[in-house]
């Protein structure tokens, strides 16, 4: 009975033992599936990190808006621009048709036209010289108010009387040509679209000159000078 006894108490402690080897078997394996787990999940202190890295910030996006925008002077000027062009193309056309009635007179002093077409013909061509001399003054002003007031040249006196005497051998240069094509109109070398449309380019030139003398002046009258 005694050896009984001793027996159980010691398959006793066995079982213990081995219960004790379980546990902590299974509690070493947990914490290396935990070590795992920390390695390779990102801290929220770095998923925080990368996300506001991804962000643009508002300098960046400020920056190229600003950068893919054109500014003010530039949409001003390209405005101006425009509009001294729509000018000159009608100047031109209103051209081309004093071009057209001194041509039209000239065939009937000498009998290629007769009296019921020419009255006919004359009329059509005032009516159209009317509707674009309104177009005219309506894109005159348009110009003039997209440039805005402009700043006058700087320089003494005498730097800006050798500015106008340069605008004023370009503008020789310029009427001279405007006379040439003219020429080249009324003796049919050119057709009367290519007319328009060289004419138009000219004119362009010719009103920037004038401005530009205009706003000599300007400056030389600030100085005290007085023609």
């Amino acid at each position: 009975m005694k050896q009984i006894q001793i027996f159980a108490i010691g398959l006793s402690a066995l079982l213990v033992l081995a219960g004790c080897g379980n546990n902590q078997s299974s509690s070493s394996h947990m914490t290396q599936e935990i070590a795992s787990q920390s390695l390779t999940e990102p801290s929220s202190s770095e998923t925080a990190s990368q996300s506001a890295s991804s962000v643009p910030t508002a300098e960046a996006t400020s920056q190229a808006s600003s950068a893919a925008a054109p500014s003010a002077a530039e949409t001003s000027s390209a405005d101006a621009n425009a509009a001294l062009q729509n000018y000159c193309q009608v100047k031109a056309q209103l051209e081309a048709l004093d071009q057209d009635e001194d041509r039209l007179e000239a065939n009937f002093r000498i009998g290629q036209v007769d009296e019921a077409t020419f009255q006919q013909q004359r009329a059509d061509l005032r009516a159209q010289e009317n509707q674009l001399e309104l177009e005219e003054d309506r894109l005159e002003l348009e110009w003039k108010v997209a440039m805005g007031t402009p700043s006058l040249p700087q320089g003494t006196v005498e730097e800006l009387f050798t500015q106008m005497q340069q605008l004023e051998q370009e503008e020789n240069t310029l009427e001279l040509q405007e006379n040439s094509l003219e020429q080249s109109y009324r003796s049919g070398s050119i057709t009367r679209e290519d007319f328009i449309s060289q004419l138009g380019e000219l004119l362009v030139q010719i009103e920037q000159n004038d401005y530009q003398q205009d706003l000599v002046e300007q400056a030389l009258e600030a100085q005290g000078w007085d023609d």
